[in-house]
């Protein structure tokens, strides 16, 4: 017998493509993702407004002005609600509304952005929520500006299935830096 070696020849990924992958002027989706993450972000930024101590960083909170935050998170909690009523005027995914509104809602009766700050006393214990939140941010914005300009497969939808997974695959290796991070610090 001859040992013949035969060689794989990868074929090019077809993407079909999917009515419902591509998000569309006039659906609601694009306002109701804005209203949902701003929600979901402001409820973050509240809850590190309000203990500081557990969920903040003492690197990053000497590094930022708390009053422009304090403006951001007002804006961003106002815009959230403006983006859940275009949904709702839209008639369509008002799930996603509903959601961005129940964290605007929620944000606003942990004190909004009207919590108090002072002076922060130190923990041995902190979450570094505010790096989460950061992190999130700045990583979803390069990456979708990326996958638009760059994208890997012709046709491909920013929001796809597979996202889910990487959006995943984020949270899960945050937490676990910094979950080893706070069994570092106890200890």
């Amino acid at each position: 017998m001859e040992n013949e070696t035969q060689e794989y020849q990868y074929q090019e990924r077809q993407i079909n493509p999917e009515e419902h992958d591509y998000i569309e002027i006039g659906e609601g989706k694009i306002s109701g993702y804005i209203s949902l993450f701003l929600g979901f972000m402001s409820f973050l930024a509240v809850l590190c407004f309000q203990f500081p101590q557990y969920f903040t960083t003492a690197e990053l909170r000497a590094a930022y002005d708390a009053e422009f935050l304090r403006e951001v998170l007002k804006y961003s909690m106002w815009v959230s609600l403006a983006f859940a009523f275009i949904t709702f005027c839209l008639r369509k995914n008002r799930r996603l509304a509903a959601l961005g509104v129940l964290f605007v809602l929620v944000s606003f009766a942990m004190g909004g952005y009207n919590v108090p700050t002072g002076p922060v006393e130190p923990s041995k214990f902190s979450f570094g929520l505010d790096w989460v939140v950061l992190a999130f941010i700045v990583s979803a914005v390069l990456f979708i500006f990326l996958e638009k300009v760059f994208p890997k497969y012709k046709d491909q939808a920013i929001i796809r299935p597979e996202w889910s997974l990487d959006f995943l695959y984020f949270v899960v290796n945050h937490l676990l830096i910094t979950a080893l991070l706070l069994v570092g610090n106890y200890f």
